[in-house]
């Protein structure tokens, strides 16, 4: 059985994956409206930063932590 795109193993849904995609996804997007309506200063960058951030560092939070339990 093939694993999915929001799933950690065959059958099993993934919340965080999930919730990783919708934080980009939104980044992206303010990222695109603040620079078509030339709106970009340092706080749209900021918070542009910590939808990315939000996207990427609790999967390897959660990866890192798995490897200590065990």
């Amino acid at each position: 059985m093939k694993t999915g795109f929001f799933e950690e193993a065959p059958g099993v849904k993934s919340t965080m994956r999930l919730q990783s995609f919708i934080a980009l996804f939104i980044g992206a997007a303010i990222a695109c409206f603040a620079i078509g309506t030339k709106q970009l200063d340092v706080n749209v960058i900021a918070v542009v930063t910590l939808f990315i951030v939000g996207a990427f560092v609790p999967k390897a939070i959660q990866k890192y932590a798995e490897v200590k339990k065990q």
